[in-house]
């Protein structure tokens, strides 16, 4: 009943033939209910009207929250039919005999249902508008019903919704939005009264706001006289709301809406953001809800909370510049780290997520987008919190005892620098050295007893600059800037050798440990250290340079996926070893 029905003949065909849909025989009366619980509907009249006048003429052109209910139930049950195995012979099953299921009738081919539902979804998602006669009747889904289901518990719907909101705003075009720009940007709450935002007198996330230079100006009325050109943009214009308790509230719904809003247009149209100002507040806005403190304006785990979560992620590149970067990342590394113990128990298909768990997927989600989108940027923000936790446990007390908060998200930074491992491997390697301080102090050193590194973190097998000593318990990173960095696990400490003039191309230790080779490729040689100790083997180790010989210089490969053959060293005994080159070309250097 909620198909399109009569404005695409092929389509009516396709949803009749393959997809095993019957068409209405009669007009369908609608309605739908208020936030105050008042029901609109439409009911028959003196005159009947045919089912196909119906759908031409008055369908699409009669109610945007409507329009917007149906387009977002048809999306979402497009795309979950589409996922669906048997969902065609199940359709089948209900329409027709079992004879005819049997004889081969009314069982079509899997991916002629899959491209059905595809093309069910695409025509109400995108096409839907262009069919409609004339096109200015077209009655546009609500932008803010919209923007309220960014976040909805059922996941289809949130993805019908944000799908849908994308492809109204790019309908709207650039004036359309500027309208929407102008008319929303009063209720960011770093614009408003301290009385009437909902983040109150004082910013969590301790980044200036930008004060406005004059009161926010009341909600606008909407009017009747409103040009057919800006119809789009009446529909979605913020509502009027009386005095009192429910002016109050609706002031704060409006600065819900202005959030996501300005965020989703952000993120998907950035550079119509043109105010660094307007920039800022939201940017403001959106890290505020993810550091706030739970309250009954902001729930820890509401979907206004999920949609800046995830907002952040979409238009990190955008926001960078006005964020304090760690705070982004520890908040959504909380989050994202506080369901893993809990997910032992089987989720239903299309059910709600559970709040929590619904957080923490949002979040893991967002920290991906911004580990694709800066990676330097995330990589230096985790390495500055592990080196302020070494200098803090330096001097840390028996009554005040200092906790990484990366080690309580361990696991979900190995996640992201495995990802980061998988599809940016040039940026893995241009910052090699801080990856090695964020990994020496995420892994867990008590399993490498057993195993190897290969098995602990398998991504960096694929980096020939990254080796692990078993017999002595260290780890060396090979530097873009030409240093060794060596971490000692046993005794937690790291040693810094200036290598070569430009990259480290390969390094491996010697089986027993006692020796760590080196390749530079630019600067064409191979240094040799050698693990020395003081008298009786009392004081510390050191790496002291043994020996450096010439090597063939080769330029290394830069491909995305470091795919390609890289120089690789291999120990062939205690006293030499193998350089493999490109072409399958080796040469052998000894001590």
């Amino acid at each position: 009943m909620l198909h399109a029905w009569s404005l695409d003949e092929d389509m009516d065909e396709v949803c009749e033939k393959r997809l095993s849909l019957h068409r209405p025989r009669h007009q369908v009366y609608f309605g739908n209910v208020s936030r105050q619980g008042e029901l609109s509907v439409s009911l028959p009249t003196r005159f009947a009207t045919d089912f196909e006048s119906f759908c031409k003429k008055s369908r699409w052109q009669a109610s945007h929250s409507l329009n917007t209910s149906h387009l977002l139930a048809v999306i979402a049950t497009s795309n979950t039919l589409m996922a669906m195995k048997n969902s065609a012979l199940q359709l089948a099953k209900i329409r027709k005999s079992v004879v005819e299921l049997n004889s081969g009738q009314g069982n079509p081919d899997r991916q002629q249902v899959k491209q059905g539902w595809s093309l069910v979804a695409a025509l109400h998602c995108v096409l839907l508008p262009d069919h409609v006669r004339p096109r200015s009747s077209y009655a546009p889904p609500s932008i803010e019903m919209l923007v309220r289901r960014w976040q909805d518990s059922c996941l289809e719907i949130r993805e019908a919704a944000q799908a849908l909101l994308i492809r109204e705003l790019s309908r709207l075009g650039p004036e359309g939005r500027r309208r929407l720009i102008e008319s929303w940007t009063p209720f960011l709450p770093p614009l408003l009264d301290d009385s009437l935002s909902i983040f109150g007198s004082k910013l969590q996330s301790s980044v200036p706001t930008v004060q406005p230079s004059a009161p926010a100006p009341p909600i606008p009325p909407r009017t009747k006289t409103a040009p057919p050109d800006v119809e789009p943009v009446r529909g979605s214009e913020p509502p009027t709301a009386e005095g009192g308790e429910a002016g109050i509230q609706q002031v704060r719904r409006n600065q819900a809406t202005s959030i996501i809003l300005l965020g989703v247009i952000g993120a998907e149209f950035g550079d119509e953001l043109n105010r660094a100002d307007l920039t800022r507040a939201t940017a403001v806005s959106l890290l505020e809800l993810l550091v706030a403190a739970p309250s009954n304006l902001i729930p820890v785990h509401s979907p206004l909370r999920r949609a800046a979560i995830d907002l952040l992620g979409r238009g990190f590149v955008h926001w960078e510049p006005h964020l304090e970067i760690s705070k982004v990342v520890l908040g959504l590394l909380d989050l994202a780290s506080s369901n893993e113990n809990k997910s032992g128990c089987k989720k239903l298909v299309g059910a709600p997520l559970n709040a929590i768990e619904d957080a923490a997927r949002t979040s893991r989600q967002s920290l991906s987008l911004i580990a694709l989108a800066r990676p330097p940027a995330l990589i230096t923000s985790l390495s500055m919190e592990v080196a302020r936790y070494n200098a803090a446990a330096q001097h840390q007390t028996i009554q005040h005892t200092v906790i990484s908060p990366l080690l309580k998200s361990r696991s979900e930074v190995l996640r992201i620098i495995e990802e980061l491992c998988e599809k940016r491997y040039n940026d893995i390697i241009a910052m090699l050295l801080p990856v090695g301080d964020i990994l020496v102090h995420c892994l867990d050193i008590t399993i490498l007893k057993h195993k190897s590194m290969a098995d602990v973190f398998p991504p960096i097998v694929k980096f020939n600059m990254v080796a692990y000593c078993s017999s002595s318990k260290r780890i060396a990173f090979g530097g873009k800037n030409g240093t060794c960095v060596v971490h000692e696990l046993r005794a937690t400490k790291t040693h810094s050798l200036p290598s070569h003039n430009g990259p480290i191309a390969a390094v491996a230790f010697s089986e027993d440990g006692k020796y760590l080779a080196t390749y530079g490729a630019e600067d064409g040689k191979i240094n040799f250290f050698q693990t020395s100790q003081s008298f009786l083997g009392m004081g510390q180790t050191q790496l002291k340079l043994a020996k450096t010989q010439p090597a063939p210089t080769v330029s290394v490969p830069t491909t995305p996926s470091g795919t390609s053959f890289r120089p690789r060293l291999v120990w062939i005994n205690s006293k030499s070893l193998t350089l493999m080159l490109p072409e399958g070309r080796e040469q052998r250097f000894s001590l």
